[in-house]
């Protein structure tokens, strides 16, 4: 007994196996231009690669970073700012570090707990 889907599933086979059988002929010409198209923008490609910079690691870092040296100093600078913003932040920002070692305070409470300050301990009328 077949179900529906094989139907379908056979249909699908049968016109897949048509289409892989044509063979479709471009226009005349039509291949010779995209080839040639394609040959001219590699060339143009080819001239446009830019050559390495001259010198050694430095002369090509400084002609890598925008700003030169003084961009390459920023950068440092706001690393720097950073990473100490990331090791001791000010008071009005949580502290990463700390959440992340586990250094904060930890309050231990033996005691029992007033809840009258939250309102639950009311009594219903």
């Amino acid at each position: 007994m077949t179900t529906p889907d094989d139907d379908v599933i056979k249909a699908l086979d049968a016109l897949l196996n048509e289409a892989a059988g044509e063979h479709v002929q471009l226009p005349g010409g039509l291949t010779a231009r995209v080839l040639a198209d394609a040959r001219g923008v590699q060339t143009g490609r080819e001239k446009a690669v830019a050559k390495p910079a001259p010198g050694g690691f430095f002369a090509r870092l400084q002609a890598v970073m925008p700003g030169g040296w003084r961009g390459a100093g920023g950068l440092v600078a706001a690393t720097c700012a950073g990473f100490w913003i990331g090791i001791s932040p000010p008071a009005a920002l949580p502290d990463p570090g700390g959440a992340l070692f586990e250094t904060g305070t930890v309050t231990n409470w033996d005691g029992p707990v007033d809840l009258a300050g939250f309102g639950w301990a009311v009594e219903e009328e």
